[in-house]
Formats: structure tokens, C-alpha cells, sequence
């Protein structure tokens, strides 16, 4: 490793520091931009679900849904149904929520 002098070490300090606001200040734009880019995502998964339409291509992005189920486990839910007879059966018809599941994929453009 090459050696470093305190005129680098001082450098490379004042370098990073004057970085600090403009890197922030970018930070800040982007934080921006992703809050209007989830409003505009929003919007098109109800366009979506109004439409009926699980298929979606937005310029070089495609988006999906499908249909999922989530089971989640918990460990006092569990335990009510340990004294059950029909155990997964019971739990899957009571926890398992049916949802709706989006995909925001970028695709070549053809």
C-alpha cells in the first residue's frame, strides 16, 4: 500500500468535506423523485386493478400482478392449532390472506 503523506491525508480530508452538502443535497432530490416515482407507481397498479390488467408495459418497464397467498407463521397461532385435529388445514383456512402482488421489471426496448 502506497504511503500517505499528511499534504494527502489533509487533501483527500478538505476533498471529502467540501463533498458533504452537494451529497446531501443530492441525497435529498433523490428522496424526492423516489416519493413521486411510488406516488406514479401507485397509480398505475390501481389503473391495474380497475382494468382488470395483469400485464402492463410503461415505456422500457413492464409491470405485473398475480394472485398470492401468505400464510404467516406465528407461534401463538400455532399453538391454537396444536390441539386441533386437522392441523395445516385449519391453519391455512384462518391465517392465509389472498392478496394482490405487483412486478416493476425494465425490459429491453424492442
Amino acid at each position: 500500500m502506497p504511503k500517505v503523506t499528511e499534504q494527502i491525508y489533509e487533501d483527500a480530508k478538505s476533498k471529502f468535506l467540501t463533498l458533504q452538502p452537494e451529497i446531501n443535497e443530492m441525497a435529498m432530490k433523490l428522496k424526492e423523485l423516489k416519493k413521486q416515482k411510488t406516488r406514479c407507481v401507485s397509480i398505475i397498479k390501481r389503473y391495474m386493478v380497475m382494468q382488470d390488467k395483469y400485464f402492463l408495459k410503461v415505456g422500457p418497464f413492464e409491470v405485473s400482478r398475480e394472485k398470492v397467498q401468505r400464510c404467516g407463521f406465528n407461534e401463538n397461532r400455532m399453538r391454537k392449532f396444536l390441539r386441533k385435529k386437522q392441523l395445516e388445514e385449519d391453519y391455512k383456512e384462518e391465517y392465509t390472506k389472498i392478496g394482490t402482488k405487483f412486478k416493476l421489471n425494465r425490459v429491453d426496448a424492442v
